[in-house]
């Protein structure tokens, strides 16, 4: 994640390294076995050459197709400019500042959510948009998100960054449980309390 600000706009920029890293490796990976077989072949030295400009073919394709994101905050105009080019196209739009309520730190959702990655999200008028892909809580990406969460909230007049915003956002979409692991992880407390936490929220 790159963040560039001045005064009169902060941008933010993502690539999704995972899909990278997972089809290049698979790829090499492949490669090598490929290798082991044709190792006692003839012309060895130009065999190895073709299996290394196929790997660089792989990670340039890998860094065609992953995700990336692109937010940038102008603050003369008032308004959000964001695209996501990916796999499936490019997708973009303006979102103007009075239509923004917050930006947050959203929970992993997906098919096994842990409760300790988050990503940069923004709630407007028309729903949840997320910013950037999911990084571990344990890692330095965690930080620097919640820093670019205050410092959007501060130059669009925005609450400051909460961990509850998070809580409540699980609850939003139905996740409860997560919600309660989310709970004990930020603040420190039991089943039992944490329960008792949310019903106050």
């Amino acid at each position: 994640m790159e963040v560039s600000e001045s005064d009169q706009s902060l941008m933010i920029e993502d690539i999704q390294w995972d899909m990278i890293s997972l089809l290049w490796m698979t790829g090499l990976f492949s490669l090598l076995l490929l290798l082991r077989l044709l190792i006692n072949q003839p012309n060895q030295v130009m065999l190895i050459i073709i299996l290394l400009l196929i790997s660089a073919l792989l990670l340039y394709i890998a860094n065609q197709i992953s995700v990336k994101s692109r937010w940038q905050f102008d603050f003369d105009k008032q308004e959000l400019l964001w695209s996501q080019q990916g796999l499936f196209g490019r997708r973009g739009g303006v979102i103007p500042f009075s239509s923004i309520q917050r930006p947050f730190l959203q929970a992993d959702s997906g098919i096994a959510p842990d409760s300790r990655r988050y990503r940069l999200a923004l709630t407007h008028s028309a729903g949840t948009l997320p910013f950037t892909p999911y990084y571990l809580r344990d890692a330095i990406d965690f930080e620097n998100l919640i820093s670019v969460t205050n410092r959007i909230s501060e130059r669009i007049k925005s609450s400051p960054f909460d961990h509850d915003d998070t809580i409540r956002d699980l609850l939003n979409r139905g996740m409860f449980s997560t919600a309660i692991r989310q709970v004990r992880i930020n603040h420190k407390l039991s089943s039992d309390e944490a329960k008792t936490y949310i019903a106050k929220l």
